[in-house]
């Protein structure tokens, strides 16, 4: 399983009008039991969205009809979740989500200022104690694996904010706690207070 690979998934239902079900969807990453995704949908109409790609089938990627890779539904599925590799995207198409989802995940960098820095340093740290001392018993490894790499983003956050590179800074903190609110949704953290992985 690699990056930019189709896979069919099993995408589990959740609230509001993201995209659940049988899907195909692109391989972002891949951490052991854990794979981050971007759902397709064959909707027409979602490509009018901002943060999506149209991509037309063929031998290389195996879609059965055009659809719309959804950038702004990118999350974090239980590797179980996989069904079967349907294909990949070509080198153009690549470059095309890894430019869109890199301009997705920095969109209000414009406001990025100290202030609000400091207060998603201090969201996902204490999230991040509060999701240690209440992982789900059985879900061990994946909660080992979650917290890992978010101390990880943790870390180069602290690294770009010395640098006073305040963008990377924020996009590090933002991968961070995606992986926190991915282990909520995965229940591997028993957190029932959702505001704490809340940044406003």
């Amino acid at each position: 399983m690699k990056k930019n690979e189709i896979w069919l998934v099993k995408i589990p239902e959740q609230s509001g009008q993201e995209q659940s079900g049988i899907r195909p969807a692109i391989i972002i990453n891949q951490n052991l039991n854990i794979t981050t995704i971007i759902p397709f949908t064959s909707k027409e109409k979602a490509s009018k969205y901002k943060f999506t790609l149209r991509i037309n089938p063929n031998k290389q990627n195996n879609l059965v009809k055009t659809s719309t890779a959804l950038i702004f539904q990118i999350r974090a599925i239980d590797k179980n979740k996989l069904s079967r590799k349907l294909g990949e995207l070509s080198d153009e198409e690549s470059e095309e989500i890894d430019f869109i989802l890199e301009n997705y995940l920095f969109d209000k960098k414009t406001n990025i200022t100290r202030e609000k820095l400091e207060k998603y340093f201090k969201i996902t740290s204490e999230a991040l104690k509060k999701a240690k001392k209440n992982i789900i018993k059985g879900k061990e490894n994946y909660a080992k694996e979650i917290i890992e790499m978010v101390e990880n983003y943790l870390s180069d956050a602290k690294h770009f904010q010395s640098k006073k590179d305040f963008v990377n800074c924020f996009g590090a903190l933002n991968y961070a706690h995606g992986w926190l609110d991915a282990g909520v949704r995965l229940d591997v953290f028993d957190v029932k207070d959702r505001e704490l992985f809340t940044v406003k």
